[in-house]
């Protein structure tokens, strides 16, 4: 997670993002198919593959403009670009710092962004305090690993072994936290220690969603395997009055209703 880069560039191709967004530290690869963004692209490669890249705020907007931008967005490196089907391009990029958004100096054939490096804010907590905070942040990791999707060995390593407040919170965010809205909020947050705490505070109750959602699936399992007991012992009993023609031997049916009835 290290976002150690010159911030001198203040002028930046901008690409607009549906549905994504990009933290400072981490890595991303997407597929890019309007014009205008692979302009946007291609000019970026000619300037030390720099580009500026932030979320449009609705994602059913198909040609987005500077009032449908999120204004804190992300400056990244272009790591790697492969064309796809037709004009579409896969682009692998690592995210450096966060920087807002001034003022598109250049709307055609891609947006030309002018921008300023947002650096972090507030006072440094007491050692202590982070210390408890980073505790609580790998408490909820394991029991998100236990409720959840098993996260790659990397990630967990990397979430387990960080130091820094404010990157654990955006790695986290990247990650983890599912809402496109939930991943801007945090971006938009330039304290650390803050910023951090917002991101336990998502995670928490998104762990409450996964254990409701547990809980649900196990009644329904429930249901599922006694409405199934239910419906063969019905069976057998349906066969068992076909042989014995409803006039033989009843005691053996009779346990068979006595066995449904302790499933009710």
């Amino acid at each position: 997670m290290n976002t150690e880069t010159p911030r001198d560039k203040t002028v930046l191709p901008l690409l607009a993002l549906r549905g994504i967004v990009l933290f400072p530290g981490t890595l991303l690869d997407f597929d890019v198919g309007r014009k205008k963004s692979i302009y946007a692209i291609n000019e970026a490669m000619k300037n030390d593959q720099l580009i500026f890249l932030t979320a449009q705020m609705d994602i059913r907007v198909v040609d987005p403009a500077a009032k449908d931008l999120y204004k804190m967005g992300t400056v990244a490196r272009i790591k790697q670009l492969l064309h796809i089907t037709g004009e579409n391009i896969k682009v692998s990029v690592e995210g450096l710092y966060r920087a807002h958004l001034e003022e598109i100096t250049q709307d055609s054939p891609f947006f030309l962004s002018k921008i300023t490096p947002c650096e972090n804010t507030g006072r440094a907590p007491r050692a202590t305090s982070v210390e408890a905070l980073l505790r609580h942040t790998q408490d909820l990791i394991e029991d998100y690993v236990d409720l959840g999707p098993k996260l790659p060995e990397e990630m967990l390593t990397e979430i387990m072994a960080a130091k820094d407040p404010g990157a654990i919170a955006d790695y986290i965010a990247c990650n983890i936290l599912p809402q496109v809205e939930d991943k801007q909020t945090i971006l938009e947050d330039l304290n650390p220690y803050r910023r951090l705490k917002a991101v336990l505070k998502k995670l928490d109750k998104e762990l409450e969603v996964m254990r409701l959602e547990q809980d649900v699936a196990q009644q329904v399992h429930d249901r599922i395997e006694k409405g199934q007991r239910e419906y063969y012992l019905r069976e057998q009993i349906k066969v068992l009055s076909e042989e014995l023609n409803d006039g033989g031997e009843v005691g053996e049916i009779d346990r068979y209703h006595e066995s449904i009835k302790k499933l009710k």
